[in-house]
């Protein structure tokens, strides 16, 4: 796994069906487990967390992977953190009209995140005095990505791109269907204005 090029395995956790590891975070009184869902979606996010509750008890829990951007404003290789999330699965009604005419109809759950974080992750932005930590952080990644691919990739709307320094940004995040619709990623923008991103897997609930 990726993150285990940045966050050295200090034990192995993992289960016949499961990949978890316990990694250093450079501070002795925090303990972060990695775990690796078995597939995608939103089924198997609350399979791997409730499986990790019935071991370990932990503060909060990070959803760490890709997405979609609905805005311009985001490009490829950007990251984005939510400050809310909105999940569309749950009571989606579909229909059509009398001329043949197909609709959908959300009603959305609502989540503030962990404000803390968030603000801690703003900071490293934001802050004069970390300022210098982000800039290194964006140099780093832009010649890693460009020592991987050397000419333009593939971008939004299939256009090719040139790989440039990626940026972080708070947003809200739309938990629903990934879709190539304009029609369905239209409709999924009237549920706030300042959702920016897309994802499959969902608001994910679990007893603990």
């Amino acid at each position: 796994m990726e993150v285990q090029r940045f966050f050295k395995s200090i034990e192995d956790l993992s289960t016949d069906t499961i990949y978890r590891h316990c990694v250093d975070v450079g501070d002795p009184d925090i303990s972060m487990l990695v775990v690796q869902q078995e597939e995608m979606g939103r089924n198997s996010a609350r399979d791997a967390v409730e499986a990790a509750f019935d071991e370990f008890d932990f503060s909060f829990v990070v959803c760490l992977g890709i997405a979609g951007s609905l805005t311009a404003n985001l490009r490829l290789c950007d990251v984005c953190y939510s400050y809310g999330i909105y999940d569309v699965y749950d009571n989606t009604k579909a229909h059509e009209s009398k001329d043949g005419v197909f609709d959908i109809a959300f009603s959305p759950h609502y989540e503030k995140c962990y404000a803390p974080i968030v603000a801690a992750i703003n900071f490293i932005r934001t802050d004069p005095n970390l300022q210098d930590l982000y800039a290194a952080w964006q140099l780093e990644r832009e010649e890693a990505a460009k020592a991987k691919f050397t000419g333009r990739v593939i971008g939004r709307a299939g256009a090719f791109e040139a790989i440039q320094q990626p940026k972080s940004k708070d947003c809200k995040v739309v938990c629903a269907a990934v879709s190539d619709s304009e029609k369905y990623n239209n409709k999924i923008r009237t549920v706030d204005r300042k959702i920016f991103v897309i994802g499959p897997h969902g608001r994910v609930q679990f007893d603990c």
